[in-house]
């Protein structure tokens, strides 16, 4: 198998398309991987809005593949890899640090100077084959059906990494709320579920959401954003309010 089906990015603000490309080849240090799932994010449907002068600036080139959350198994090593083998199923970090630079050295890799990233500026996860820059990327998920671990690299690890850091106002009495409890905050729900608040609150306008994060272990799920949310938080936390609010939407009318 010498080219494979990917869908791409193919110019900026163009509408992304399958496009065959070349399988591409693991040099010294990276790894093959064979995509067995990939989550849909909403950057993945936001990227062809971005314009030339945004996408340039940021250092990313066009046409690229799209997809972020992703994995698979070990197809192939380049040279010098360690650790893995053909047929090890992975999960692959939705990040691309170099590992090198000051910022990585130090522990900031999120502000790593390498230009973009799998899906973002280089290519992604929606194809058959994904070139992964550094075995570090990978994470081993045994058994772990690979359409759970997929979406858990990017929207799971956020929801993860917020209720993280609130973890310390999250006494056993405490109350969480959760704006917007669609991907991310249908995972914050099971976070703040499993390590910590006593009381998990969810608002959300759609109804099948708000039944999801009900049997996701939230305590109540209220109806939407609007004016009257505040003071029905109040009422239903006996004037207290919540110790902890987590905003998955960040729009103005959540602000």
């Amino acid at each position: 198998m010498t080219t494979m089906t990917a869908y791409q990015l193919p110019s900026w603000q163009g509408t992304p398309k399958l496009s065959t490309v070349p399988v591409p080849e693991p040099g010294p240090g990276e790894v093959l991987v064979r995509v067995s799932a990939v989550g849909l994010c909403h950057s993945d449907i936001n990227m062809q809005q971005i314009p030339a002068e945004v996408g340039n600036m940021l250092g990313w080139s066009v046409p690229f593949t799209l997809g972020h959350e992703i994995s698979g198994t070990v197809a192939a090593l380049g040279d010098g890899v360690t650790g893995f083998a053909p047929g090890d199923a992975v999960a692959v970090s939705a990040t691309n640090p170099c590992g090198v630079c000051w910022y990585c050295l130090r522990g900031d890799d999120q502000n790593c100077v390498l230009p973009g990233g799998r899906g973002y500026g280089a290519d992604g996860g929606l194809a058959v084959y994904v070139i992964v820059s550094r075995a570090a990327h990978l994470l081993p998920i045994g058994d772990l059906d690979p359409a759970f671990a997929a979406p858990l690299t990017d929207a799971g690890a956020t929801a993860y990494h917020a209720v993280q850091r609130v973890l310390p106002k999250l006494s056993p009495d405490a109350t969480a709320v959760v704006l917007g409890t669609g991907g991310l905050g249908g995972y914050a729900v099971q976070f703040l579920h499993l390590l910590g608040a006593a009381r998990v609150i969810g608002v959300e306008p759609n109804e099948a959401r708000r039944e999801l994060a009900l049997s996701l272990g939230a305590d109540e799920a209220l109806d939407g954003v609007h004016e009257g949310t505040a003071a029905e938080i109040l009422e239903r936390t006996g004037g207290r309010g919540a110790e902890v609010v987590l905003d998955f939407v960040g729009v103005d009318a959540t602000i």
